[in-house]
């Protein structure tokens, strides 16, 4: 029964660390291309979720350079970098 509990404890571990580095990456990334993070949200189902590059998909809430209130959807996959899915909030349209 120890045993299982400490693999249990592991797993949840593994996992937490696992989200709170997505989300360092997706502040970042925000902050690089010179915007402000307002708000992150794991998305399981959120657009591009069956995928076989194995990301995890967040709703991003932020300030544009422009300082507007944006939302849009990114990618994060497991060996780096942040991908919007639809449009980077950061690109002139």
């Amino acid at each position: 029964m120890e045993k299982i509990l400490f693999v249990i404890i592991l797993i949840a571990s593994l996992i937490a660390l696992a989200s709170l580095n997505d989300r360092r990456r997706i502040r970042e990334h925000v902050l690089e291309c010179g915007g402000e993070v307002v708000s992150i949200h794991w998305a399981p189902f959120g657009p591009g979720w069956f995928n076989a590059e194995r990301a995890v998909i967040y709703r991003v809430g932020l300030l544009d350079t422009n300082g507007e209130s944006v939302s849009a959807n990114c990618k994060v996959p497991m060996f780096g970098g942040v991908r919007w899915i639809d449009k980077s909030p950061f690109t002139p349209v």
